[in-house]
């Protein structure tokens, strides 16, 4: 039997995009992590879990489930929400509480860095895909696993950009959020010493041995210097 590869758009949008959401988009991902695996899988396996582990309660811990939806994958996610600032905190609180295991943390090898692009625009989740779009006969909870839309790829290509600890806004959507050239300002309302913060970043960068260190370090150094200004 020949495969069908071909799903009419019209299938799957309907109407006037009528199964499509107008959302507010992140993708945060670990830094580094194929050198990390290349290093110990143990070790990346670990940044991993403590990763979506740190995600995941601040989810339930906020109950906001039924206001984020949350994909993850490997060493990455994608957060969608319709409401900006639901989302927003959760963003923050992620980086705020991944910023903290990695001060506390005084082995190099066992500290890991996340980065992240927020944007917005028009999402397919793969729930709202229509049973009648019969190429898809694995069922529904394959279905789930979807996520279409320029965004997505908009947020993946915003987070390549940045630098380490960088959430990088799209322009489209930096006067809406607490952003300053156009990162997100996540660290000024914390807690977080930012000179002992500047002070671990500038060691691990140091003991790095990544080919582009010295652009993280750089795109770092301004995000810290427009915020605290």
């Amino acid at each position: 039997m020949r495969i069908q590869s071909h799903v009419p758009l019209n299938n799957i949008l309907g109407d006037n995009d009528q199964n499509a959401k107008y959302q507010y988009v992140a993708f945060i991902d670990i830094m580094g992590i194929i050198s990390t695996f290349e290093r110990s899988r143990d070790t990346a396996m670990i940044f991993i879990l403590r990763f979506h582990s740190v995600i995941s309660q601040l989810i339930a811990r906020g109950k906001i489930d039924k206001m984020i939806t949350y994909n993850p994958f490997n060493d990455g996610c994608f957060l969608t929400a319709d409401d900006s600032k639901v989302l927003l905190d959760l963003i923050k609180n992620v980086f705020i509480e991944i910023s903290k295991i990695f001060i506390d943390e005084k082995e190099h090898k066992k500290k890991f860095i996340i980065r992240g692009g927020l944007t917005r625009g028009t999402i397919l989740h793969g729930t709202d895909i229509p049973g009648n779009v019969k190429n898809f006969i694995i069922g529904d909870n394959y279905k789930q696993r979807f996520l279409l839309g320029q965004p997505i790829a908009q947020a993946v290509k915003l987070e390549q950009t940045g630098g380490y600890f960088c959430i990088n806004v799209s322009p489209a959507i930096a006067s809406e959020v607490e952003s300053v050239n156009n990162w997100f300002n996540w660290i000024e309302e914390s807690n977080i010493d930012v000179n002992q913060f500047k002070n671990c970043v500038g060691e691990y960068n140091t003991n790095s041995i990544h080919p582009h260190k010295n652009k993280h370090m750089q795109y770092f150094n301004k995000m810290i210097s427009a915020i605290t200004r």
